[in-house]
């Protein structure tokens, strides 16, 4: 499909051929994951309170929703799109009654289902008995995400209230974000979590248990089961700090490796020494930085599971701190401070009669020439008209070297005039490729890409990061036939992340409509968000 083309000035462009795509996709790591047990990583029901005693075998106890809720999830997208080949999963999992999971979108493939885009999610109850309950099935809550990838650990939002429902077959959301339900159902196909525990070697039994210490504003927890080590911060202000390590215990010292919720299978290492004194557990880690508030030498005192707080949406506090880029409050891109300068040649009220000068200049060899729309403008008539123009400067001095020029080639009425700065709604962005693109469930995050004014300059375009939620729009007037790979009822959400895919998996099928990714495209932001496509660019 032929691209649509525009004209602008050749110094613009070689700036932004210069900046786009700059910044690579934040990708998983690749690192070889050793073998492991196949079953899940959470123990037998009876064990599964971490560190809390065996109930009597008499009388089991019944569990609470939120460990009824544990397991590995996946929601088919072909139930919602029938040509997709896509699923989003989740690992389910608990620490005391509070409730977390890994979550990521995935291919459907034979064998282990591994997400290649991922993140975490906390599911805050409004009511805190819900998640304690041994009779209720349902629960409110406030689901809040991040990932170690795009924002460093850092919430995406301020999260998305909704009900998560314990079925027969699996999980059921219902409102989340005004979205359509969805029932994720049980699959032990999906990857695990925590993929490094260490179930089969030995453990040791006078650390073996449930321990506390008072950290960094909010207590750490270590419980140590077998030769598995989990650790555990939650701070009212701050995402959740969740480690789980498979272990070698060897006369008082221990090394490990483990990884995060929020960073993937990414892998880390701990080691150091402990030594138990009666109830208090004496650890002198050799890194002790992996989770904040835990001291080089730190003691803990045990403790039980009924100990564990279990946070609820009216614990939870954000500040500046809590949230990363990707939140609404990230950095927006501002209304451009430079006053410009054009190059006028002639002003019509209509844009079709542009077009024969337009053509006159091509003639005399000034190439990619803009037609300004004058209320854009602050210093130029609010009365709409269209301006051919031979270029739009920031220099004034390269404006009036230009007219020397121009008025030389015949142009006799051409004339140098401010236009002050640009106030109209929409920018351009370019991007080659998908090097910049970070797909998320939820919203598309293009890094580092040229931001400018809709028209082509002189000066080179300043960087941000934008984001594409799933309430943006293709405004009525865009042209999506000229949107490669674009499908009848796409959101800009949708078709950047079907490009994206395309191009990661099926890079033939992506280039049949030419490189959709790549281009100027023309749009309406709110702060860093970006609202409204309007058009979709390339240049000759």
């Amino acid at each position: 499909m032929k691209r649509q083309f525009i004209k602008g000035t050749i110094c613009f462009l070689a700036g932004l051929v210069l900046l786009g795509g700059c910044r690579k996709k934040a990708e998983e790591p690749a690192v070889d994951k050793p073998e492991v047990n196949t079953q899940s990583e959470q123990k037998p029901s009876e064990e599964t309170n971490e560190g809390a005693a065996k109930p009597d075998a008499d009388k089991p106890e019944k569990e609470s929703l939120a460990k009824r809720m544990t397991g590995k999830y996946l929601f088919d997208l072909e139930d919602t799109d029938p040509e997709s080949d896509e699923c989003l999963i989740m690992n389910v999992f608990t620490f005391g009654d509070n409730l977390y999971a890994y979550c990521g979108q995935a291919m459907r493939d034979s064998g282990s289902i591994e997400a290649y885009s991922f993140w975490a999610a906390e599911f805050i109850p409004f009511d805190a008995e819900d998640l304690k309950s041994t009779d209720s099935s349902s629960v409110r809550v406030n689901e809040l995400c991040f990932s170690i990838m795009s924002n460093a650990g850092k919430y995406w939002s301020k999260g998305s209230e909704g009900t998560i429902t314990l079925k027969d077959e699996g999980l059921l959301f219902e409102g989340f974000d005004g979205g359509e339900s969805r029932l994720f159902v049980r699959d032990d196909s999906v990857e695990d979590v925590f993929p490094y525990l260490n179930d089969n070697a030995p453990g040791d039994d006078d650390i073996t248990g449930l321990w506390v210490t008072r950290g960094d504003g909010a207590d750490i927890y270590i419980d140590v089961y077998g030769s598995n080590m989990t650790f555990y911060k939650k701070s009212p202000s701050e995402e959740v700090r969740f480690y789980k390590f498979g272990c070698e215990f060897d006369n008082g010292t221990f090394t490990g490796t483990g990884n995060s919720l929020g960073g993937g299978s990414m892998p880390f290492e701990i080691s150091g020494k402990y030594r138990v004194n009666g109830d208090e557990l004496i650890l002198d880690m050799d890194d002790p930085e992996f989770i904040d508030g835990l001291l080089e030498t730190a003691a803990f005192t045990r403790t039980d599971e009924k100990a564990i707080p279990v946070f609820t949406t009216d614990d939870i506090v954000f500040n500046e701190d809590s949230f990363g880029m990707y939140s609404p409050e990230g950095t927006a891109v501002p209304f451009l401070s430079s006053d410009y300068y054009g190059v006028f040649i002639s002003a019509f009220k209509n844009r079709d009669d542009c077009l024969k000068t337009e053509m006159e200049l091509e003639d005399a060899g000034y190439h990619l020439c803009p037609v300004v729309y004058t209320p854009d403008f602050s210093m130029l008539n609010p009365e709409p008209y269209y301006v051919v123009c031979a270029g739009i400067f920031t220099n004034e001095l390269k404006a009036d070297e230009l007219l020397k020029e121009i008025k030389s080639d015949g142009f006799k009425d051409a004339y140098v005039k401010e236009a002050g700065q640009y106030i109209g709604d929409r920018r351009w962005y370019l991007l080659h490729g998908n090097e910049g693109i970070e797909v998320l469930k939820d919203c598309v995050i293009l890094h580092d890409v040229g931001v400018t004014i809709p028209y082509m300059t002189d000066e080179e375009p300043d960087k941000y990061d934008l984001y594409v939620y799933e309430d943006a729009v293709f405004d009525s007037s865009a042209e999506t036939q000229f949107f490669g790979n674009y499908e009848e009822g796409d959101t800009p959400y949708k078709w950047l992340a079907r490009n994206y895919n395309l191009k990661t998996l099926d890079p033939d099928k992506y280039m049949e409509s030419g490189p959709a990714l790549s281009g100027i495209f023309e749009v309406g932001l709110d702060g860093s968000r970006i609202k409204t496509y309007y058009g979709s660019y390339w240049w000759d």
